[in-house]
């Protein structure tokens, strides 16, 4: 007989001599009877019971009890718990996702800014094309010359006019932004990327460490890789990140501006071996996403079919060029018509199967029609990659989607994702959250036009982790100013 049994067949026991149950002091039960009823209590709710008393103090200050609960709670977060992740960490996290998870999606049809920071039209162009937000607080943006950062939670009321200089490159900026990621360990990685240019000839691609000081902010904290572009570099297109890879891809011919891959830890760097392809196709656009055991990499070949190749990045190969850079050759590829997307989400990461002998991933993807180049609906898709090296996979369709929209999202990579559907140019907003477990709601997700919200602003950045909005709006009309407004539904 456990502990736990004999305490309660001696409550029984001793109300069976009176003839009636005795009541029970909650603070008799022993710790890990309290735990399971724990298990029931919502994540906010938990957050305030701590002040009740000493007991549940000591029980919601337990550090397996806040690790158990971000691993249960089925809400979008950011990746975890790892064993390098504080558990204060974790407390926080969790709890500031359940206050965006109790806002969203958001029943309003004009949500309410909290800050706004105003540019002249010329000025807001520039600002744009460098605008990143870090935590969902800081704001990065400025031209060429010089990026700023304004701190959106900021209670000086100069916030907005009196910014703090986060990065002045040598002479010209052609390129920067920053990301954020968590890499396998647990750790938070936060990155700038810039290209910049000195003169009309010299071009180098830098990368940077971000970190944060409690009482100042975001600063650039190490310069941790260099590369010297041609003259002629077409200029960045996209940052992938994932917990292993950080992928720069940029706007031009692949076999003219190769993507740029970095481990985010050592910073090594790999190229990959593309399949080659029949005489008459051409790659319209490619597109990575990775894990921390594979790097998906998607090519548009005309813009009828897909090529989708997998490559390890446990096995390198043994191959290396003569400067250093470690070759990645792909394990799985398959090639259909079936996969044509616009944008692609990890919804839950790789899993190897024992039985099959392979490896199952999910994904989301926001999917062509089968006669057009425009979004037709948003699918769940499941591939497995088998232990022969083929592709098989199923797709089901969540939503069909109005033509020329765009997906902003953050998964947990646990089957969770929170994020919009963005049409008209980002000013119609439909929000949506899926859990792939939940089974109870419409096709696993919540997603109705009853929500959808007609922005007067085009939205120009989302961090669905934090429940944070950037858009840009117009001051006053002929008044010529524009300004970039921020909210919260957290």
């Amino acid at each position: 007989m456990t502990r736990n049994s004999g305490y309660i067949h001696a409550l029984r026991s001793q109300g069976s001599t009176r003839g009636s149950i005795p009541s029970i002091n909650i603070q008799d039960l022993p710790d890990e009877v309290l735990f399971i009823i724990l298990e029931f209590v919502d994540v906010l709710d938990a957050d305030v019971l701590h002040k009740v008393s000493k007991l549940f103090y000591r029980l919601l200050h337990d550090e397996c009890y806040w690790r158990t609960a971000y691993r249960k709670t089925r809400i979008p977060r950011p990746p975890g718990p790892f064993e390098g992740q504080p558990t204060s960490y974790l407390r926080e996290t969790l709890i500031r996702s359940a206050k965006v998870q109790l806002n969203w999606p958001p029943f309003v049809w004009s949500p309410h800014p909290t800050s706004r920071i105003t540019f002249s039209r010329a000025a807001l162009s520039a600002a744009k094309l460098h605008l990143s937000i870090i935590h969902g607080r800081w704001l990065i943006t400025g031209d060429s010359p010089l990026m700023l950062c304004y701190d959106t939670c900021s209670s000086d009321p100069d916030w907005a006019t009196s910014p703090q200089i986060f990065y002045q490159p040598h002479l010209t900026a052609n390129f920067f932004r920053c990301f954020s990621m968590t890499a396998e360990d647990g750790q938070e990685l936060i990155f700038a990327v810039s290209d910049t240019q000195v003169g009309t000839v010299r071009r180098k691609l830098n990368l940077f460490t971000v970190a944060i000081d409690p009482g100042y902010g975001p600063f650039i904290s190490g310069h941790v890789f260099t590369l010297d572009l041609r003259s002629s570099y077409s200029g960045v297109q996209a940052v992938a990140t994932g917990p292993r890879l950080l992928v720069i891809s940029a706007k031009g011919l692949e076999h003219e501006d190769p993507p740029i891959i970095l481990d985010v830890k050592t910073f090594q760097r790999f190229q990959i071996v593309p399949s080659p392809l029949a005489p008459g196709h051409h790659v319209i656009v490619t597109s990575f996403i990775s894990t921390s055991s594979h790097l998906f990499v998607a090519r548009l070949l005309n813009g009828w079919e897909t090529l989708l190749q997998v490559f390890p990045i446990s096995q390198i190969h043994p191959q290396s060029s003569t400067d250093g850079i470690r070759v990645l050759r792909p394990s799985h590829v398959i090639r259909t018509p079936e996969l044509r997307f616009r944008t692609w989400h990890v919804l839950r990461g790789p899993k190897y199967e024992p039985l099959t002998g392979g490896t199952r991933i999910t994904l989301m993807l926001s999917v062509f029609g089968p006669t057009s180049m425009d979004v037709a609906s948003l699918n769940i898709v499941h591939l497995l990659l088998d232990a022969g090296g083929n592709i098989s996979f199923t797709s089901e369709i969540l939503w069909a989607l109005p033509r020329d929209t765009t997906v902003l999202a953050d998964s947990s990579h646990d089957g969770c994702i929170r994020g919009l559907v963005c049409g008209e140019n980002g000013r119609r907003l439909m929000p949506f959250m899926i859990d792939d477990q939940d089974k109870n709601s419409t096709a696993c997700g919540l997603f109705s036009n009853d929500i959808t919200m007609s922005f007067k602003q085009h939205l120009v950045l989302f961090d669905g982790y934090r429940g944070v909005l950037c858009s840009e709006s117009v001051v006053g009309v002929g008044t010529g100013g524009w300004r970039i407004e921020v909210v919260r539904f957290a």
